[in-house]
């Protein structure tokens, strides 16, 4: 019998009590004393320590990847994964959230049919497939495959009463013909998946209200994904093989985020966009033309245009007056803004940094919520007279603007709090600027 030291005796009194707590102290002490800590466990008591552990847990009905890593070991974890789950009785069977995403389960037994129980789970990046006795799990609402191996799902998965779906960065490359009948799902991430179709009939999903196809291969979109009629967020960014649109996506009634950040192939955006009453949030960054009609987004609070080839902006933009953010950064071809942005009677950040923009519109003026502004514009080389209206201007960048002076009536800003002019020709801190304020200059 091995002799332990005091340290490791007084660890091994805290494991004997199989007291969540002392057994979370115990591991710190480890580390403290640089002991092993897996090591002590599996000499002094077996890899069954941890599995008789989970039956003290029966109040909290859950079981996580912190306690079964000790357990999962290497090329035995489905081994004793198995027996675990087979054992009569055990409370491993009555579970309802079970994540393996820190172990390197390779493969589930086919016994994980007897979680009939389980709710939610989490699987780990190592595992290769999922058997067909996955669809036995009728009360599994979510399920996480985040990076995984697997390629494909068993046809199976359309029993479940799935709420939640995320396969974000695994490697799958193709959808079970009969996906579409998962209509209970709500939230659906196929993110950086090596997709390169969706189904026809993607449109019976009716009840998703989160649907994530960043980065995915594929060419287009189904038309039905405009039935797709209680979606909120739709997230398409960096899906670099599209081309175009589907109309249809113009009936999506409820939809308040969309996001086509870097969809550099789509030539031109189809005008039933402007059908889309309810949204918010609008991320055209990297695309190549937006709808003329872009105005009648009504309810429309974030738009982002960074990035863009438009020489100009529709004036349609001004009848945005529910927006909040405007960023226009990076848009060397644009020289000028449009009269109407002065419509945008909402807008609290304007953004128009690296633009080859020689002068703002007079009516910038009648921005009066306007609080913070960015303008890094080396061609700029004056403010308009009506700049002095902008009275709850908080924040100001001028950051290498070719401005040497600043109009007499820049006093009026009262509530200015930071001004950066470095790389302009101003040396000297304008008069009136309030004592609280920041001011950034080149020779400061």
């Amino acid at each position: 019998m091995k002799n332990y030291t005091e340290e490791e005796l007084h660890i091994i009194s805290l494991l004997n009590t199989q007291e969540e707590e002392n057994i979370n102290l115990a591991e710190q002490l480890c580390k403290g004393q640089k002991i092993d800590f897996e090591e002590l466990v599996e000499n002094v008591f077996g890899l069954s320590f941890w599995a008789e552990l989970f039956p003290k847990r029966i109040g909290k009905y859950t079981v996580s990847s912190t306690q079964l890593k000790h357990l999962l070991k290497k090329n035995d974890d489905k081994f004793i994964f198995e027996k675990m789950v087979q054992k009569e009785g055990h409370f491993f069977t009555n579970i309802t959230s079970l994540d393996l995403s820190n172990t390197k389960i390779k493969e589930l037994p086919t016994s994980i049919e007897k979680l009939e129980n389980l709710e939610s789970l989490s699987l780990p990046k190592t595992l290769n497939t999922l058997p067909t006795e996955i669809g036995s799990l009728k009360s599994l609402k979510k399920l996480n495959l985040i990076g995984s191996k697997i390629t494909n799902l068993p046809e199976s998965i359309i029993n479940l009463p799935l709420i939640e779906l995320n396969l974000e960065e695994s490697k799958l490359k193709e959808l079970p013909k009969e996906f579409a009948n998962l209509i209970t799902l709500t939230k659906l991430n196929l993110s950086s998946t090596q997709l390169t179709n969706l189904p026809n009939n993607f449109g019976n999903l009716s009840k998703l209200t989160d649907l994530n196809l960043s980065r995915i291969k594929v060419t287009n979109l189904p038309k039905s994904i405009g039935e797709l009629n209680k979606l909120i967020k739709l997230d398409l960014s960096y899906i670099q093989k599209i081309t175009a649109l589907p109309t249809s996506i113009g009936d999506l009634e409820n939809l308040e985020d969309l996001d086509l950040n870097y969809t550099r192939k789509i030539t031109a955006l189809p005008s039933s966009l402007g059908k889309l009453k309810k949204l918010k949030k609008l991320n055209l960054a990297f695309t190549q033309k937006i709808p003329e009609n872009l105005g009648e987004l009504s309810n429309l609070e974030l738009l982002d245009l960074s990035n863009t080839n438009l020489k100009y902006l529709p004036d349609s933009i001004g009848d945005l007056k529910k927006l909040k953010t405007l960023l226009l950064d990076y848009g060397r071809k644009r020289a000028s803004l449009p009269e109407s942005l002065g419509g945008m009677e909402s807008l609290t950040k304007l953004s128009i940094n690296h633009t080859d923009i020689v002068k703002l519109p007079e009516s910038i003026g009648q921005l009066s919520k306007l609080k913070e502004l960015s303008l890094v514009c080396m061609k700029m080389t004056k403010l308009p007279d009506s700049f002095e209206q902008l009275k709850e201007l908080k924040d100001l960048c001028l950051y290498y603007a070719k401005i040497i002076q600043m109009p007499d009536s820049f006093e009026k800003l009262e509530k200015l709090e930071r001004l950066d002019l470095r790389g302009t020709g101003i040396m000297e801190i304008p008069k009136g600027i309030e004592i609280g304020c920041i001011v950034l200059l080149d020779n400061k």
